[in-house]
Protein backbone atom coordinates (compact mmCIF):
# COMPACT_ATOMS: atom_id res chain seq x y z
CA UNK A 1 0.00 0.00 0.00
CA UNK A 2 1.36 3.40 -0.97
CA UNK A 3 1.01 6.76 0.76
CA UNK A 4 -1.55 7.74 -1.89
CA UNK A 5 -3.65 4.71 -0.97
CA UNK A 6 -3.59 5.65 2.73
CA UNK A 7 -4.70 9.22 2.01
CA UNK A 8 -7.53 7.95 -0.22
CA UNK A 9 -8.79 5.61 2.51
CA UNK A 10 -8.76 8.37 5.14
CA UNK A 11 -10.69 10.65 2.81
CA UNK A 12 -13.30 7.99 2.25
CA UNK A 13 -13.66 7.44 6.00
CA UNK A 14 -14.20 11.17 6.50
CA UNK A 15 -16.90 11.20 3.85
CA UNK A 16 -18.59 8.19 5.47
CA UNK A 17 -18.50 9.91 8.89
CA UNK A 18 -19.93 13.14 7.50
CA UNK A 19 -22.80 11.27 5.82
CA UNK A 20 -23.51 9.46 9.09
CA UNK A 21 -23.90 12.79 10.84
CA UNK A 22 -20.83 12.60 13.04
CA UNK A 23 -20.36 16.01 14.62
CA UNK A 24 -18.10 15.41 17.63
CA UNK A 25 -14.91 15.40 15.52
CA UNK A 26 -13.84 18.53 13.60
CA UNK A 27 -13.83 16.73 10.28
CA UNK A 28 -13.26 19.89 8.25
CA UNK A 29 -10.01 20.52 10.13
CA UNK A 30 -8.93 16.92 9.60
CA UNK A 31 -9.72 17.16 5.91
CA UNK A 32 -7.62 20.32 5.60
CA UNK A 33 -4.73 18.65 7.41
CA UNK A 34 -4.83 15.65 5.10
CA UNK A 35 -4.92 17.90 2.05
CA UNK A 36 -1.87 19.74 3.35
CA UNK A 37 -0.01 16.48 4.05
CA UNK A 38 -0.87 15.25 0.58
CA UNK A 39 0.52 18.44 -0.99
CA UNK A 40 3.64 18.61 1.16
CA UNK A 41 4.50 14.94 0.81
CA UNK A 42 4.36 15.00 -2.96
CA UNK A 43 4.69 11.23 -3.03
CA UNK A 44 6.39 10.00 -6.16
CA UNK A 45 6.45 6.27 -7.04
CA UNK A 46 9.94 6.80 -8.45
CA UNK A 47 11.17 7.11 -4.87
CA UNK A 48 11.20 3.31 -4.82
CA UNK A 49 14.09 3.29 -7.27
CA UNK A 50 16.36 5.82 -5.57
CA UNK A 51 19.83 4.50 -4.86
CA UNK A 52 22.30 5.55 -2.22
CA UNK A 53 25.88 5.04 -3.30
CA UNK A 54 28.99 5.27 -1.15
CA UNK A 55 32.35 5.34 -2.92
CA UNK A 56 35.85 4.72 -1.61
CA UNK A 57 38.72 5.36 -4.02
CA UNK A 58 42.42 5.04 -3.36
CA UNK A 59 45.15 6.02 -5.78
CA UNK A 60 48.91 5.94 -5.60
CA UNK A 61 51.80 6.64 -7.93
CA UNK A 62 54.98 4.60 -8.28
CA UNK A 63 58.52 5.67 -9.19
CA UNK A 64 57.79 5.30 -12.91
CA UNK A 65 54.80 7.70 -12.78
CA UNK A 66 52.31 4.87 -13.16
CA UNK A 67 49.11 5.31 -11.15
CA UNK A 68 46.99 2.63 -9.49
CA UNK A 69 43.33 3.30 -8.68
CA UNK A 70 41.26 0.99 -6.47
CA UNK A 71 37.57 1.92 -6.40
CA UNK A 72 34.92 0.30 -4.18
CA UNK A 73 31.23 1.19 -4.48
CA UNK A 74 28.49 0.28 -2.00
CA UNK A 75 24.97 0.62 -3.40
CA UNK A 76 21.60 0.32 -1.66
CA UNK A 77 18.08 0.99 -2.94
CA UNK A 78 16.14 3.27 -0.61
CA UNK A 79 12.69 4.87 -0.56
CA UNK A 80 10.84 1.56 -0.42
CA UNK A 81 9.21 0.02 2.69
CA UNK A 82 12.17 -2.34 3.03
CA UNK A 83 15.60 -1.05 1.84
CA UNK A 84 17.47 -3.53 -0.30
CA UNK A 85 20.61 -5.26 1.00
CA UNK A 86 23.81 -3.33 0.45
CA UNK A 87 25.85 -4.49 -2.53
CA UNK A 88 29.55 -3.86 -3.02
CA UNK A 89 31.44 -3.80 -6.28
CA UNK A 90 35.02 -2.87 -7.06
CA UNK A 91 37.39 -2.09 -9.88
CA UNK A 92 41.10 -1.71 -10.49
CA UNK A 93 42.53 0.80 -12.95
CA UNK A 94 46.15 1.30 -13.93
CA UNK A 95 47.24 4.38 -15.88
CA UNK A 96 50.72 4.44 -17.44
CA UNK A 97 52.48 7.15 -19.42
CA UNK A 98 53.20 6.19 -23.00
CA UNK A 99 53.19 7.32 -26.60
CA UNK A 100 50.56 7.04 -29.32
CA UNK A 101 51.20 5.82 -32.86
CA UNK A 102 52.57 9.26 -33.78
CA UNK A 103 55.02 9.39 -30.90
CA UNK A 104 53.00 11.87 -28.90
CA UNK A 105 52.73 11.52 -25.09
CA UNK A 106 49.53 9.84 -23.95
CA UNK A 107 48.01 7.90 -21.07
CA UNK A 108 47.38 4.18 -21.44
CA UNK A 109 44.73 2.58 -19.23
CA UNK A 110 43.79 -0.86 -18.00
CA UNK A 111 40.53 -1.32 -16.06
CA UNK A 112 39.37 -4.59 -14.51
CA UNK A 113 36.27 -5.32 -12.43
CA UNK A 114 36.97 -7.01 -9.12
CA UNK A 115 35.49 -10.45 -8.49
CA UNK A 116 36.47 -13.47 -6.43
CA UNK A 117 38.25 -15.03 -9.40
CA UNK A 118 40.57 -12.02 -9.71
CA UNK A 119 41.42 -12.01 -5.99
CA UNK A 120 42.10 -15.75 -6.11
CA UNK A 121 44.32 -15.32 -9.15
CA UNK A 122 46.47 -12.74 -7.37
CA UNK A 123 46.84 -14.99 -4.32
CA UNK A 124 47.67 -17.98 -6.53
CA UNK A 125 50.19 -15.93 -8.47
CA UNK A 126 52.09 -14.84 -5.38
CA UNK A 127 52.03 -18.40 -4.02
CA UNK A 128 53.28 -19.84 -7.29
CA UNK A 129 56.08 -17.30 -7.58
CA UNK A 130 57.21 -17.86 -3.99
CA UNK A 131 57.13 -21.65 -4.29
CA UNK A 132 59.09 -21.62 -7.55
CA UNK A 133 62.00 -19.89 -5.81
CA UNK A 134 63.26 -18.13 -8.95
CA UNK A 135 67.00 -17.53 -8.97
CA UNK A 136 68.63 -14.82 -10.99
CA UNK A 137 72.22 -14.30 -11.98
CA UNK A 138 73.85 -10.89 -12.44
CA UNK A 139 72.52 -9.41 -15.65
CA UNK A 140 72.44 -6.18 -17.63
CA UNK A 141 68.76 -6.67 -18.51
CA UNK A 142 65.54 -6.78 -16.51
CA UNK A 143 64.33 -10.29 -15.66
CA UNK A 144 60.78 -11.37 -14.88
CA UNK A 145 58.78 -14.33 -13.67
CA UNK A 146 55.15 -13.94 -14.77
CA UNK A 147 51.84 -15.40 -13.68
CA UNK A 148 49.13 -15.09 -16.31
CA UNK A 149 45.67 -16.36 -15.37
CA UNK A 150 42.29 -15.99 -17.05
CA UNK A 151 41.93 -12.29 -16.21
CA UNK A 152 43.74 -9.50 -18.04
CA UNK A 153 45.87 -8.74 -14.96
CA UNK A 154 49.40 -10.15 -15.10
CA UNK A 155 51.37 -10.51 -11.87
CA UNK A 156 55.14 -10.23 -12.28
CA UNK A 157 58.14 -10.79 -10.04
CA UNK A 158 60.72 -8.46 -11.51
CA UNK A 159 64.45 -7.99 -11.02
CA UNK A 160 66.24 -4.94 -12.44
CA UNK A 161 69.76 -5.22 -13.88
CA UNK A 162 72.37 -5.94 -11.16
CA UNK A 163 76.07 -6.71 -11.02
CA UNK A 164 76.41 -8.31 -7.57
CA UNK A 165 74.00 -10.31 -5.39
CA UNK A 166 73.92 -7.49 -2.86
CA UNK A 167 72.24 -5.33 -5.53
CA UNK A 168 69.48 -7.89 -6.14
CA UNK A 169 66.14 -6.28 -5.24
CA UNK A 170 63.10 -8.20 -6.53
CA UNK A 171 59.76 -6.42 -6.71
CA UNK A 172 56.18 -7.27 -7.58
CA UNK A 173 54.58 -5.59 -10.59
CA UNK A 174 51.03 -5.83 -11.97
CA UNK A 175 49.73 -4.78 -15.37
CA UNK A 176 48.78 -6.08 -18.78
CA UNK A 177 52.21 -7.62 -19.35
CA UNK A 178 53.05 -5.06 -22.01
CA UNK A 179 52.94 -1.28 -21.76
CA UNK A 180 50.63 -0.76 -18.76
CA UNK A 181 52.07 -1.53 -15.34
CA UNK A 182 52.27 -0.55 -11.71
CA UNK A 183 55.04 -1.38 -9.23
CA UNK A 184 53.47 -2.78 -6.07
CA UNK A 185 56.82 -3.39 -4.40
CA UNK A 186 57.38 -5.99 -1.71
CA UNK A 187 55.30 -9.00 -0.73
CA UNK A 188 53.59 -7.02 2.05
CA UNK A 189 52.41 -4.49 -0.56
CA UNK A 190 50.86 -7.30 -2.60
CA UNK A 191 49.10 -8.60 0.51
CA UNK A 192 47.67 -5.15 1.24
CA UNK A 193 46.52 -4.91 -2.38
CA UNK A 194 44.53 -8.12 -2.49
CA UNK A 195 43.16 -7.55 1.01
CA UNK A 196 41.76 -4.27 -0.27
CA UNK A 197 40.21 -6.01 -3.27
CA UNK A 198 38.78 -8.74 -1.09
CA UNK A 199 37.03 -6.12 1.06
CA UNK A 200 35.06 -5.09 -2.02
CA UNK A 201 33.40 -8.51 -2.08
CA UNK A 202 32.21 -8.50 1.56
Amino acid sequence: MTAKDVVAIIRQKICDAEQAGVSQVPLSNLRGLIDQIDRDTGFDPKMNSLKRKTIWEDNKEDDEKNTLFVRIEETQTIGSPEPSPKKRTGSVKIVSPGEDEYGRPCKKRLRIDVDQALVSEIKDAVGAICSSEPRFRPSETTSQVRYEGKSRLVVMWEVLPFATMSELKPRYVIGNGEDIRFILGEFSDVEAFYDRLESALK
